[in-house]
Formats: structure tokens, sequence, C-alpha cells
């Protein structure tokens, strides 16, 4: 659990969901709208939990990228049409 909340912080979705829970829930204080702070309040803990609405780790933005450990040679062929 503290991986999850201290490691990750660089996803921009993460990052964006933060800002957005925080946003709903500070102005559904202010205006006493106690259903859309609770929603708030769930969208700020998915991304500081970094969960996703898929359940656990389903939607969890990868730690490290399985394709990153080894290189792979791309070929190209040239194609030349009829002239």
């Amino acid at each position: 659990m503290k991986e999850r909340l201290l490691t990750g912080w660089l996803d921009p979705m993460r990052i964006i969901r933060l800002a957005l829970g925080l946003m709903v829930l500070y102005q559904s204080l202010l205006m006493g709208q106690w259903f859309m702070a609770l929603l708030g309040l769930a969208l700020a803990g998915m991304a500081a939990l970094n969960y996703g609405c898929c359940g656990v780790n389903g939607c969890a933005a990868p730690l490290k990228r399985a394709d990153d450990t080894k290189k792979q040679e791309i070929e190209y062929e040239e194609v030349v049409g009829k002239q």
C-alpha cells in the first residue's frame, strides 16, 4: 500500500484524476452537494491509490513496461511501384 501511494506520480492521467477529484470535492463542499462530494472523494481516492474503475489493479498504470527490457530490430522492405 505504501508503494502504491508513493510511486507512479509522473503518470499524467493520475495527476489529472487527482486534480479533477479535488476540484469536484472542493466545489461540492462549498455548494453543500454531499453526493457530489462523495464522487469527488472517490475520484481523488482512486488517483491517490492508483486504482482504476475496473477493480483491484484492473486499470492501474503499469509501473514498468515489459518490452522496455529488450530492443527488437525492425526490418523494412522497400516497395517500388510500376513505372
